[in-house]
């Protein structure tokens, strides 16, 4: 009969599952760090203080990714700030490189792609309204200047009352469509009283409320963590950045299902040790 002063016991299996949670841990949050992840390799990591409250790499690993988050931010803010002042002297290759580039940071992407837009609304409207490259004036300009060169005074006489009288046709032709498209309110203002569809187009209708998606993301979350997958709830709270106004809430959350993750790992049987062998034995 073995000794049982000899056996493992459950407080050193537990410890060695600990160890090797928290070194599982440690490297899938590198991997994540390595990968740019820095946000959601501090969550990883952070899980490993809910198995050791003092454990130093972890520490050290969460100190490492915040200060690179802030070199990102940094480099993010002077990209950004470059566009911007490149944009306004007119420099419209150069803020484009440093526009996207604060882009591609993630650091102020909203602020950046509106940016961008305005720079591409400009672009678009000085290109439509450029002269040619060679210089040349625009063929209808020349055409006008071309047909006043040749057009003397006796022939004006007969050009301007023949435009008064185009104008005049165009105006009573379109105060025509608007009494004919709008015969309601004309004939409620001359009989003096207001028809109730000017009445009902003042009316001014709300738009509905756009849904908010960190509130989407939290409700995902909370329907994959009711369902029993941890992980793919995690991941879904990863989407929600630090600063947003559902942060809290997330943090509540993810605190939850790394708890409910740690019970499921501490819930697990020990190994049990291999019966001997008594053939082995006998020989």
């Amino acid at each position: 009969m073995p000794d049982p002063a000899r056996q493992p016991g459950r407080e050193t299996l537990t410890l060695a599952d600990h160890q090797a949670v928290i070194e599982k841990l440690l490297l899938s949050g590198l991997d994540r760090y390595f990968a740019g992840q820095y946000e959601r390799a501090i969550q990883v990591w952070t899980r490993v203080f809910f198995l050791d409250r003092t454990h130093a790499r972890a520490r050290a690993y969460i100190e490492r990714a915040r200060s690179a988050i802030a070199e990102r931010q940094r480099e993010s803010d002077e990209l950004l700030a470059g566009g911007l002042s490149a944009l306004n002297a007119g420099d419209a290759g150069r803020a484009r490189d440093l526009l996207t580039s604060a882009v591609d940071r993630g650091g102020w992407e909203v602020e950046a792609l509106t940016a961008l837009d305005r720079l591409n609304r400009l672009t678009a409207f000085t290109a439509a309204g450029a002269p040619p490259a060679d210089g040349s004036e625009p063929m209808s300009r020349r055409a006008r200047v071309n047909r006043s060169a040749w057009v003397g005074p006796s022939a004006w006489v007969g050009i301007v009352p023949q435009a008064v009288l185009a104008a005049a046709a165009v105006m009573l032709l379109g105060v025509g469509v608007w009494v004919v498209l709008d015969w309601d309110r004309v004939s409620g203002w001359w009989q003096g009283t207001t028809s109730a569809d000017s009445a009902s187009a003042s009316v001014t209708v709300e738009p509905l409320p756009l849904p908010d998606p960190s509130a989407l993301v939290l409700d995902r979350a909370q329907a994959l963590y009711e369902r029993g997958a941890l992980q793919q709830a995690l991941l879904e709270l990863a989407d929600i950045p630090p600063g947003d106004a559902r942060s809290a809430e997330a943090s509540v959350l993810g605190a939850e299902i790394q708890r409910a993750m740690l019970s499921s790992i501490l819930d697990r049987p020990a190994p049990r040790p291999a019966p001997p062998d008594h053939k082995n034995a006998q020989r």
